[in-house]
C-alpha cells in the first residue's frame, strides 16, 4: 500500500515522501489508515517494524488540524531520539517540536507555544498534576513502549497517566505502541482502542541454540560454528565478523559485561582495518583527556580493540561514545546488561543471549521472563545492513538445549500485568489524584482507580481494600483530611507537587523537625538516604568501615533505624550517605569506585536524586519553621557541584565546576572579587582556565577586556573536565 493512498493532508504526504516514506510495511497497512483517521489504536509489532511511523502520522495529521500532540516515552535517551526523528518530519510542515524533561515541580507555560511535545511519562504526569491550561488543546497522545506497564518502577506512572488522559481529554486520539506480548488485546480493550498485531519484521529473525559446534535454529536449519575448545562466545563473534556483521552479547551482571567485552576484544582486534583502529584510538583518547577510573580504563582499552561493554553504571559520555561507535559500525561487539534491550535502537547482525538466569535475593538463580528474552532477541537484524538477524542462546547439554527451545524460542511472552498495586504506587498516585482535584471524595478515588488497567485485571474487592488502606495512611500522616470530602493538607499538596513518595515526605518531615540548628552534613545526607525515593547502594563483602561508622553516628542520625528498617538496610543507607559525603568533599571518580564500588553512572543518579530530595526537604521544612533552611540550601549546592564549602563563592560563576574552581582557589583566587581584580596575564595561566574562559569570567563581573593567550601550551589544562565530578555549568 502506498502512503499517498492514506487520507492525509497533502503537505504531510509531501513531507513523508521527502523523508523517504513511500510504501507502507505489511505491519503498517492495517494501522496507518486508523491513525490517519484519528482512531485509537494499540499497535503491537516487533522491534524495527515501523511502529514509530504510525505514531508520527497520527501526531502530524492532528497538528495540521490545529491540535497539539504529546509523544510520551519511558526513557530520557529515547525521548531525545524520538524528538530528532519527529523534528525531521515536522520542519517542512512549519510545525514546532520540543523536548520536555525538566524539573517536575515547575510550571511549563512555554510548552503552550509548541505543536508537538516529546516527554517522559513523569513529565507528562506532572503536567496533568499542574492542570496546565493548554492540555485541552491536545488532539493526539502517543504512548511508546506501552508494554512497560509491567515494569515495577515505570509501569504505575504510565498506567495512571493514561487513565487520567482518557478521563480529562476523552476526545483525544490515543496511539499506544507495544512490543509483541501475549495480552496486547487486553490493553486495547482497556484503552477502548483498535488492536493491531503483526509478526512481520523488515529483517527476518532466526532464533537458535548453539550446542555441540553448531547453531540449531527453530526453522530446522543449522549453521556450523566450531568452538575449538574455546569459549563459544569467541567462536560466535568471530563467525559473525567474518561475514562483516556485528554482535551484541547480553549478560546478567555489570561485572560479567566487562569481563566478556575484554575477552571478546581479543577476537575483534584481529579484524580491524587500520582506519578503524585509528578511529577507535582517537575516540578512546578523547575520553582519556581527563582522569579515568579503573572501570573506565577497562572500557577504553576494550574500545581500542573493537569491543565494549554497556551498562547503567557508565557515565553519559561513555554510553554515548559506545552507542555512536556501534551505530557507525566501527565497534564490532557490545557486551551489555538487559537494560539496553529496552532502550535505544542499537540492532546487531547476531544477538547472543548468554545468560538466561539472574540472581534473585529470595530465590537464588531464576530463569528470566520469556518477554525479556524476546526483547533482547528482537535487537537482531539491522535494516539496510543485514539480510537476516540471528538470536542465539547457549546450551551445554541436549536437555538444556530442549528446555531453552521450549521455554524461550518457541515460548509466548508472559501477559502484561499492572504494577499499580504496589504500596508506593498507590500512595503516590492516590495522593496526586486528590491533590490535583481529580477526586474529592472516597467514592471518587474508588471510581478513578476503577478506570485503571489494574482494575481491568483485578477483582473489585481486592482493589477497594488496598485503596482504603492507602487512604488511611494518607489521613493518619497528615496528607489529606476528610472534612466534607477529601482535601489535601498543605503537606499533601506540597508532596504531590514535589513528585515524591508520601513515605519519603514523612521521613523528610520528621527529619527536619528533629534537626538541631546546625546539623552535620552527614545527618542531612543520611536523612535523604533514608527516604524511600533514594536508590541505595548494595553492601558488599569487601565493604569495610561501614558498620563501625553506622554505629558511631546512630545516636546522632535524624532518622533512627530501630523499628523502621532492618539493620542491613540501615547500613545501606549509611553507605549511600557516606558516598554523597565523599562526593561533596571532592573525592575523585577513582576513589568513589574503589571505596564504594560506585560507577560514575551510579554516582550521577544518586546525586540527581539527592539534589531533588534536599530541595524537597527544604520546602517541607518551611511548613514547620524547621531550622534547616540554610544548611539544606548550602548542602544542595555542594551536592550539585560535588564541592567543599570553601568553593561555593566561586561556583556562583558560570563556566566554573569544582575542578576549575579548585585550581583558582589554589592560585589564590577565592572569591569573584579576587577574579575581578586579577591581572589577566596571571589568570589565563591558572590550570584549566585559558583566555576564552578568563574572558567569560571577567565579562560576568562587569569587565570586558582583551585577554592574552597563556604563556604555555598546557595539553592537560582540561584534566578531569570530561568526567563525573568535574561538572562545569
Amino acid at each position: 500500500m502506498r502512503i499517498r493512498d492514506l487520507p492525509l493532508d497533502d503537505a504531510l504526504h509531501d513531507a513523508l515522501h521527502e523523508n523517504g516514506f513511500t510504501e507502507l510495511y505489511p505491519s503498517q497497512v492495517d494501522a496507518a489508515p486508523l491513525a490517519a483517521e484519528g482512531d485509537n489504536l494499540v499497535c503491537a509489532v516487533p522491534t524495527a517494524s515501523g511502529k514509530t511511523l504510525i505514531a508520527q502520522i497520527a501526531l502530524l495529521q492532528q497538528a495540521l488540524n490545529g491540535k497539539k500532540g504529546l509523544y510520551i516515552v519511558p526513557l530520557r535517551a529515547l525521548a531525545s531520539e524520538k524528538h530528532r526523528e519527529l523534528e525531521q518530519l515536522a520542519d517542512p510542515l512549519n510545525l514546532n517540536v520540543t523536548l520536555a524533561m525538566g524539573d517536575l515541580d515547575q510550571p511549563s507555560p512555554r510548552l503552550a507555544d509548541f505543536d508537538l511535545i516529546v516527554c517522559t511519562s513523569e513529565k507528562a504526569d506532572s503536567l496533568l498534576r499542574q492542570r496546565s491550561h493548554w492540555l485541552d488543546e491536545i488532539g493526539c497522545i502517543v504512548a511508546d513502549e506501552v508494554h512497560l506497564l509491567h515494569d515495577p518502577s515505570r509501569g504505575p506512572t504510565l498506567e495512571v497517566l493514561l487513565t487520567r488522559f482518557r478521563h480529562v481529554i476523552p476526545e483525544a486520539q490515543l496511539v499506544a505502541l507495544s512490543a509483541t506480548v501475549a495480552n496486547s488485546n487486553d490493553i486495547a480493550q482497556w484503552l477502548n482502542a483498535h488492536h493491531i498485531q503483526n509478526e512481520w519484521r523488515p529483517v527476518t529473525l532466526k532464533e537458535g541454540v548453539h550446542h555441540k559446534d553448531a547453531i540449531h535454529f527453530t526453522d530446522n536449519t543449522t549453521h556450523d560454528v566450531p568452538t575449538n575448545a574455546k569459549d563459544p562466545l569467541h567462536a560466535l563473534t568471530h563467525d559473525t565478523l567474518t561475514d562483516n556483521g556485528q554482535t551484541m552479547v547480553f549478560v546478567n551482571t555489570r561485572k560479567r559485561a566487562e569481563s566478556v567485552a575484554e575477552r571478546l576484544a581479543e577476537t575483534t582486534k584481529e579484524t580491524l582495518t587500520s582506519e578503524e583502529r585509528q578511529r577507535l584510538l582517537d575516540a578512546a583518547n578523547t575520553l582519556r583527556a581527563g582522569q579515568t577510573n579503573p572501570a573506565q580504563e577497562r572500557l577504553l582499552n576494550a574500545i581500542q580493540h573493537g569491543a565494549a561493554f554497556h551498562h547503567a553504571g557508565l557515565s553519559n559520555d561513555d554510553r554515548t561514545l559506545v552507542e555512536e561507535l556501534f551505530l557507525n559500525r566501527t565497534l564490532k561487539t557490545i557486551a551489555a546488561t538487559p537494560t539496553l534491550a529496552a532502550g535505544l535502537n542499537l540492532p546487531a547482525r547476531r544477538v547472543i543471549i548468554a545468560d538466561l538466569k539472574r540472581y534473585d535475593g529470595n530465590r537464588g538463580m531464576v530463569p528470566i521472563p520469556t518477554l525479556e528474552y524476546k526483547q533482547m532477541a528482537g535487537r537482531a537484524g539491522r535494516p539496510q545492513h543485514d539480510p537476516i538477524g540471528e538470536a542465539v542462546t547457549l546450551a551445554k547439554t541436549m536437555d538444556e538445549r530442549e528446555e531453552i527451545q521450549f521455554r524461550y524460542l518457541l515460548g509466548e511472552p508472559e501477559p502484561i500485568e499492572s504494577k499499580l498495586a504496589q504500596q508506593w504506587a498507590l500512595r503516590v498516585h492516590t495522593l496526586s489524584t486528590i491533590a490535583s482535584g481529580y477526586a474529592t471524595t472516597e467514592q471518587g478515588v474508588h471510581e478513578f482507580i476503577q478506570r485503571t488497567f489494574y482494575a481491568h485485571q483485578t477483582e473489585a474487592w481486592t482493589i477497594e481494600q488496598r485503596v482504603e488502606e492507602t487512604l488511611h495512611f494518607l489521613a493518619q500522616e497528615g496528607f489529606i483530611n476528610d472534612d466534607e470530602g477529601l482535601h489535601p493538607t498543605p503537606l499533601g499538596s506540597l508532596t504531590s507537587e514535589l513528585y515524591i513518595d508520601p513515605a519519603s515526605a514523612v521521613v523528610l518531615r520528621d527529619g527536619v523537625k528533629a534537626s538541631p540548628n546546625n546539623p552535620h552534613p552527614l545527618q542531612l545526607l543520611h536523612m535523604i538516604a533514608a527516604a524511600p525515593d533514594m536508590r541505595l547502594l548494595f553492601l558488599r563483602n569487601s565493604d569495610v568501615g561501614i558498620e563501625e561508622r553506622a554505629l558511631n553516628i546512630e545516636e546522632d542520625v535524624l532518622v533512627p533505624y530501630h523499628e523502621r528498617v532492618s539493620f542491613d538496610q540501615y547500613l545501606a543507607e549509611v553507605k549511600t550517605a557516606m558516598l554523597l559525603e565523599a562526593w561533596i568533599n571532592e573525592a575523585t571518580d577513582e576513589h568513589l569506585y574503589e571505596t564504594f564500588g560506585a560507577y560514575p553512572g551510579d554516582v550521577h543518579g544518586r546525586v540527581q536524586t539527592a539534589r531533588w530530595l534536599l530541595h524537597a526537604a527544604q520546602r517541607i521544612g518551611t511548613l514547620y519553621d524547621a531550622p534547616t533552611g540554610k544548611p539544606l540550601k548550602t548542602l544542595a549546592t555542594r551536592v550539585r557541584h560535588g564541592a567543599k564549602e570553601d568553593l561555593l563563592p566561586l561556583l556562583q560563576l558560570k563556566g566554573l565546576g569544582r575542578y576549575r574552581s579548585r585550581q583558582l582557589y589554589k592560585a589564590g583566587y577565592k572569591t569573584p572579587t579576587d577574579i575581578k581584580q586579577a591581572p589577566p596575564e596571571r589568570l589565563v595561566n591558572v590550570k584549566g582556565i585559558g583566555a576564552k574562559l578568563a574572558r567569560r569570567l571577567k565579562r560576568q563581573l562587569g569587565e570586558d577586556m582583551e585577554i592574552p593567550e597563556p604563556d604555555r601550551e598546557d595539553a592537560q589544562a582540561m584534566e578531569g573536565q570530561l568526567h563525573l565530578g568535574h561538572f562545569d555549568e
